[in-house]
């Protein structure tokens, strides 16, 4: 991701350079769904939300992640931290 985060700063007008960002959020953000870092995945979720919030997949993988954030806080019998992931 690095080297797209370079070329962005120098122009991110590239053809094509956006698009790989958003890519790359979203494939990074099924790696750490995988890997059971949901928050992680949410953060990258939201960035790739911000910048493309029709994003193909994007509302399938959010809702995933959300899901898995709630069904795990409530299994922690942590009522105020599914509210927070409600109301996000």
């Amino acid at each position: 991701m690095g080297v797209v985060v370079s070329l962005e700063e120098r122009d991110d007008n590239w053809s094509g350079i956006p698009q790989r960002r958003e890519r790359l959020l979203f494939v990074e953000a099924q790696v750490q769904f995988a890997a059971g870092q949901f928050e992680q995945a949410l953060a990258l979720l939201e960035t790739l939300h911000e910048r493309s919030a029709s994003y193909p997949g994007l509302e399938e993988l959010m809702t995933n992640v959300f899901d898995r954030l709630i069904s795990d806080a409530l299994s922690r019998k942590d009522p105020r931290q599914a509210r927070f992931f409600l109301k996000r």
